[in-house]
């Protein structure tokens, strides 16, 4: 099939630049290093890099409660919301004016920590999370970072594959976490973000199946659909915008779908899911494509609920950052992308979707 060149981007998503990030070219108001190529238009399917297997799901950290005792600087600091007769804990970081902000929730990878995701634990950390700070001050955001329950030592979401702890209900979790930032703070209910790493982000496309009507998009990282009969999900088939980063080298979770490392379960392929939400969505149109360090297929408009894959070709199970680089063995977790700042790509996917 001929490929003609991308002559007008799509205006769905937008341009920004954080700080402390290098210098990037902007292509479809995705932020790309320099290293990034032309872009090319067309609805063929690109395949992925090869797959392996090993290592494990620990995401960003290793999951203990260093830092916990005591509030953070600034806005931020661990608060405790009872949910299903449960203590829980977050970090929620407020802006100047939180009345009729977006909110957006951020979800931490298995064995993480709230903490840990956004770089004030203790000691300090930086993350490619840690980006959503300045961002939040920028936007007038809202940020709310629950943790996970310990399961067998290790926090755990309960996310659709049967192989998370089911006793515990992290959706009812959400419900009363965003219950009370809406009744507290006088949040935008129409205006409900979700994006999440691995087990986070398994655990927000089970948001997208069982609390639609409370999200606008959602972005899950290095995360897939349950392709286990044994799920306890079923499917919604309620529109919503949704945005896939997953690395083709990801030792974790296959990015051509099957079986995850050390048996947790079973998953689709990422152009399987990205299929998924576009007929969900209604989408009969063919996708924009731009081909370059990281991929991109988009499917959609700014008039109605889009969804956005953005393979990282030869990135591993960790977060794409031009900013901070993530500091993880790489035999077991795969490299990373320093190609695409992930913070960058899913602002802008979610901040065009914002309802004045």
């Amino acid at each position: 099939m001929h490929i003609e060149p991308v002559v007008t981007l799509p205006l769905f998503l937008a341009v920004i630049s954080l700080p402390g990030c290098a210098d990037t070219v902007t292509v479809g108001g995705n932020a790309f290093s320099d290293a990034f190529a032309t872009s090319t238009d067309g609805g063929g399917r690109r395949d992925g890099g090869p797959t392996r297997t090993g290592g494990d799901d620990a995401g960003l950290g290793g999951g203990d409660d260093a830092g916990l005792e005591g509030g953070a600087t600034g806005p931020r600091g661990v608060r405790e919301l009872e949910a299903g007769g449960i203590a829980r804990t977050y970090e929620l970081v407020l802006p100047d004016a939180p009345a009729g902000a977006p909110v957006v929730f951020l979800f931490h990878g298995q064995g993480g920590s709230s903490r840990e995701l956004l770089g004030i634990a203790d000691p300090p950390i930086r993350t490619p999370w840690s980006l959503w700070l300045d961002l939040a001050a920028e936007e007038n955001l809202i940020l709310v970072v629950p943790d996970a329950l310990h399961a067998d030592g290790t926090r755990t979401w309960n996310d659709c594959r049967p192989q998370t702890p089911e006793r515990f209900d992290d959706v009812g979790f959400f419900d009363a976490l965003l219950d009370h930032v809406l009744e507290e703070h006088g949040a935008d209910r129409e205006n409900v973000f979700a994006t999440g790493f691995s087990n986070g982000g398994q655990l927000v496309l089970r948001l997208a199946e069982e609390r639609p009507e409370r999200l606008k998009a959602i972005a899950p990282i290095s995360a897939s659909m349950s392709d286990d009969p044994a799920s306890p999900c079923v499917r919604s088939d309620v529109p919503l915008s949704a945005l896939f980063i997953n690395g083709s080298m990801d030792a974790i979770l296959p990015y051509d779908g099957g079986e995850m490392w050390g048996g947790q379960g079973r998953v689709l392929e990422l152009w399987d899911v990205a299929e998924i939400f576009v007929a969900r969505n209604g989408i009969t149109e063919s996708p924009t494509v731009w081909y370059g360090a990281a991929s991109f297929w988009f499917w959609g408009s700014q008039d109605g609920p889009a969804v956005q894959l953005l393979p990282i070709w030869n990135g591993g199970h960790v977060e794409p950052s031009i900013a901070v680089e993530v500091d993880l063995p790489a035999p077991i977790f795969g490299p990373q992308s320093r190609d695409v700042e992930m913070t960058e790509i899913v602002w802008g996917f979610f901040g065009p979707l914002v309802a004045p």
